[in-house]
């Protein structure tokens, strides 16, 4: 349980690295953009965005009351009277699915734990994290031998091994905790 942590902590932080690099607002563009994502599937378990039909400020001046919190007078008053940034309004709702949509080709050796895919215009993007069937080296000489492109260490002697391989539109990208005996993989499809 303990080195399960740690490993939650670094898939989240590729998740939000990958987020961040396939996110359509780029630099430091402020304001409310329409997410990319137009449905996320974790485990198996399917959701879309949806609208709430309350707005931002109707739902923290609840959230305040109920705690008891007092609002000063000009609260209703944005700053720059013009439209207000949209964070809360909108809710992730669950969709029923008969099926689960398919993980991406997961090489062999690789036993997936967990699953996250975004579903976008350009197409899906799979994060999926769990065990190897046998900790060392193997798997990565493994996927050298099927043409895998190992990233060069250089004087690093980590134990973390990035692999990546490109085919036709897919592309994906996956980190070996070789000591551990886990994995991260980053995949997309493009259409």
């Amino acid at each position: 349980m303990r080195r399960t942590v740690p490993l939650v902590l670094k898939a989240g932080a590729a998740a939000v690295l990958l987020a961040g690099v396939l996110s359509p607002v780029q630099g430091n563009s402020l304001g409310y953009r329409s997410p990319a994502t137009s449905r996320v599937t974790v485990d198996g378990r399917s959701f879309l965005r949806e609208e709430s039909g309350i707005d931002d400020l109707t739902r923290l001046k609840k959230a305040f009351e109920k705690f008891g919190v007092e609002l000063p007078e000009d609260f209703d008053l944005p700053p720059n009277r013009g439209v207000r940034d949209k964070i809360f309004s909108d809710r992730l709702v669950e969709v029923p699915s008969s099926t689960s949509p398919p993980l991406p080709p997961i090489p062999h050796g690789l036993i997936p734990d967990h699953s996250l895919r975004l579903e976008t215009g350009s197409g899906p993007v799979d994060l999926l994290f769990g065990k190897m069937a046998r900790r060392g080296a193997s798997i990565r000489n493994q996927l050298v031998a099927e043409r895998w492109t190992l990233f060069a260490t250089g004087g690093d002697t980590g134990r973390i091994r990035v692999l990546e391989k490109t085919t036709g539109k897919e592309k994906a990208i996956v980190c070996l905790d070789e000591a551990e005996g886990a994995f991260l993989l980053l995949g997309e499809s493009r259409r």
